[in-house]
């Protein structure tokens, strides 16, 4: 089945591709990069302030790890296989 599934999306990647880079040619001029550069600043912050959290102890700042990995998904950075659930 992940096979399947990773044929799946090559076969929509090569589908979709002439489209995206129509609407990318439409958009050039949209801050796409300043919109990346904020949002990476914002995860950074949030992990900053998980990492800074003084009232943890070690052990307790590891078990945030967590915390972290969910701020990445979040921001569509993939963490599998580590965390994959």
């Amino acid at each position: 089945m992940e096979l399947y599934q990773e044929m799946i999306s090559e076969i929509l990647a090569e589908c979709l591709i002439p489209y995206i880079r129509q609407y990318i040619q439409q958009y050039k001029n949209f801050p796409f990069e300043e919109l990346v550069k904020d949002r990476c600043y914002m995860a950074l912050q949030d992990i900053c302030d998980i990492i800074r959290d003084d009232r943890l102890n070690d052990e307790q700042c590891i078990g945030k790890i967590d915390d972290i990995l969910a701020i990445l998904e979040l921001n569509g950075i993939n963490t599998s296989p580590r965390h994959d659930y």
